[in-house]
């Protein structure tokens, strides 16, 4: 966008809020009409992050336990078989000489 567009919007955003705050006769009405604007965009923007919070938390632990937490029990495992194979073995020579 270049300038003469950027002024144009602003021309169109000046409008939109003459018409708006045209209809609404007093200056305590244009006050509750911004307030009652910010705090419905605030409650959006809260509910939004509300609701997408716990999905992204949730998606990154099993990206992470999926990449690795596999590997670790995998290990874990390989090393279980090896420490009851040598217990195995050991018992099979007779023992400790």
């Amino acid at each position: 966008m270049n300038e003469i567009d950027y002024i144009n919007a602003y021309k169109g955003y000046r409008k939109w809020q003459k018409l708006v705050y045209g209809m609404i006769p007093c200056k305590i009405g244009r006050a509750i009409v911004a307030i009652t604007v910010i705090i419905g965009v605030v409650t959006l923007a809260a509910l939004i992050t509300l609701l997408t919070t716990p999905l992204i938390l949730i998606k990154t632990i099993v990206k992470k336990v999926y990449e690795d937490g596999a590997k670790e029990i995998i290990m874990a495992m390989e090393f279980e078989k090896i420490k009851t194979g040598c217990k195995q073995y050991i018992k099979d020579i007779g023992g400790i000489q």
